[in-house]
């Protein structure tokens, strides 16, 4: 399950701000943007106490969501992201050093059971139910294993990785707890269960796969879904009346579509209390000049990159996606986003970790060197000649690029790749498409020949990238890599308990990966968040969630 979650043309609602519900932060000031070290938290903090008792808080949405069940193929995008999470209770809380610890609104204890089979116990809050009052128990695991492990080729989940190792899920020895039971060693476990879904939405391929695309799906935290308007691209969220955890601060979630074309002005006009500047320096230039506002910045785990689908057309010829590996200038790609802001990036050159991150090696650092020397000498050797626009067969060489429409950084990026691949004869065009079908319509069913979006790294490298990588079946492997050693890998490292070994392990498979380069990665970005002056525990995060219990207005 790749719980990463598509950022379209470098710009995610809310990127990773509100990825992650459930920790509590500490305190902190607000700090200016300047270039150096960022740190992996950056907001405005405030206990409870110093916060008001209710307020709205507007929110943008890229556009209106395909699916409200997050788990199922279409709804795994970051606007269902950013409405699902307030409504979502989490099983572990992350601090702002990616370490987990366990949720106590969730479960009282998560351990695995001595001996085998290989058997995690969840010991549940009694307290712990939906929005109707129905506690939360064995059937709401077991409804969200069987949905997504790909027994029923009916339900179209985004994944089945993890949940296809498990054989059985019973009550647990210990009252109100549940014992899931795996095939084999699963070093990954903690990453399971997110979100849990109850038989609403589980118990028939159509409940999961239709039943809650205009509407969301019952709430476990601290907000519920009150109203879903599609014809006004509006969703508002209210407090849950049945919460049992923290009383939330605010009272209301408002989130509402809006081009990302217009939507550092919109922020700008007051019209939205949050702007997600991504990579955009023009957003970001437009949030500071917003008198109310403030700017945070962290580092960042978001990686944008250039997918090449290597199943068909000129980049099935691995000669071209090694020629476009080193013709493409990313330390400038990197430079022209960052330095305008003041900020910090890095160049990514490993699949599966970001840099900074325990495990990350350079594993592609000599087939993304920038040399278009090389990359005409690549050329040549594998036949394709010419001028202007090379050829091979009296074939052009030539390649889309699909970006959503309307976005500038997305449009940026082609014509800077564009301008690296005409110098070694390879033609590079935009094709742009509506926002709201990239995915569903080009991406997932490999209707284009390259694509530019953002992967979010994550703490489990295995789960976030196995089908991305491991089965050319997978409708995730976006790129069609076909390499049979990669699932014979990710198997190994998924039993791998000793995370050293594990590491290793992981490298492995990525320097497998740099063979094929399915992937050309381009940069990591910083997170960077534009927020309104007075609204607390809410900003730039690297790993820490935030706590929606905890987000409100300075009294």
């Amino acid at each position: 399950m790749n719980t990463t979650t598509k950022t379209l043309g470098g710009g995610l609602v809310l990127l990773l701000a509100v990825s992650l519900a459930g920790c509590s932060p500490g305190t902190r000031e607000a700090r200016p943007t300047t270039a150096g070290e960022l740190p992996t938290t950056d907001y405005d903090a405030a206990e409870p106490a110093e916060l008001k008792d209710g307020g709205s808080l507007t929110l943008p949405l890229e556009s209106f969501p395909d699916n409200f069940n997050f788990s199922q193929l279409d709804g795994y995008t970051g606007d269902t992201a950013s409405v699902i999470y307030p409504t979502t209770v989490r099983l572990f809380n992350v601090d702002d050093s990616g370490q987990r610890s366990v949720n106590p609104d969730f479960a009282t204890s998560i351990e695995r059971v001595p001996g085998e089979p290989f058997t995690i116990e969840y010991a549940l809050n009694p307290k712990a139910v939906w929005e109707d009052g129905t506690p939360i128990g064995l059937a709401d695991f077991v409804g969200t294993w069987q949905s997504q492990n790909g027994s029923n080729p009916d339900y179209l989940p985004v994944a089945t990785t993890g949940y296809d190792r498990i054989t059985q899920i019973t009550a647990g020895e210990k009252p109100n707890s549940v014992r899931v039971v795996f095939d084999r060693v699963y070093a990954s476990w903690q990453a399971l269960f997110f979100p849990l879904l109850p038989p609403a939405v589980t118990a028939t391929p159509t409940a999961f796969n239709e039943t809650f695309r205009t509407q969301g799906p019952p709430s476990s935290g601290p907000f519920r879904v009150a109203e879903s308007t599609p014809d006004k691209l509006t969703v508002r969220l209210v407090r849950n009346e049945r919460w049992w955890g923290a009383p939330p601060r605010l009272s209301e979630i408002v989130l509402r579509g809006v081009d990302q074309s217009a939507s550092a002005q919109a922020y700008a006009n007051k019209e939205f209390d949050v702007l997600d500047i991504a990579s955009s320096v023009d957003a970001f230039k437009t949030a500071q000049s917003r008198a109310d506002g403030q700017v945070f910045a962290s580092k960042g785990l978001p990686w944008t990159h250039l997918t090449l689908n290597t199943a068909t057309g000129p980049l099935a010829d691995l000669a071209v996606r090694q020629a476009i590996g080193k013709a493409i200038n990313r330390e400038q790609i990197l430079r022209s986003v960052v330095e305008p802001m003041g900020l910090t990036g890095s160049l990514v050159e490993n699949y599966l970790y970001v840099p900074g991150q325990k495990g990350y090696q350079p594993n592609g650092k000599e087939a993304l060197s920038y040399d278009p020397e090389a990359a005409r000498k690549i050329l040549d050797r594998a036949g394709y000649t010419g001028e202007k626009v090379r050829s091979k067969d009296g074939v052009p060489l030539k390649i889309d690029i699909t970006i959503p429409a309307g976005i500038a950084t997305s449009r940026q990026r082609v014509d800077q790749i564009a301008a690296d691949l005409a110098e070694v004869g390879i033609q590079a065009v935009a094709n742009e498409v509506p926002t709201s079908g990239l995915f569903k319509d080009f991406v997932t069913p490999r209707q284009f020949s390259s694509t530019i979006f953002s992967y979010s790294g994550g703490l489990d490298p295995i789960v976030e990238s196995r089908d991305s990588y491991a089965s050319v079946e997978s409708p995730q492997n976006y790129s069609g890599v076909d390499d049979p050693r990669l699932a014979v890998l990710f198997e190994r490292a998924e039993g791998e308990e000793d995370p050293e070994v594990q590491r290793a392990t992981i490298n492995e498979i990525d320097r497998n990966l740099w063979e094929s380069l399915p992937i050309i990665p381009l940069f990591q970005r910083p997170t960077v968040v534009g927020v309104t002056k007075g609204l607390a525990n809410f900003g730039a995060t690297q790993f820490e969630p935030t706590d929606w219990t905890r987000v409100g207005w300075r009294k």
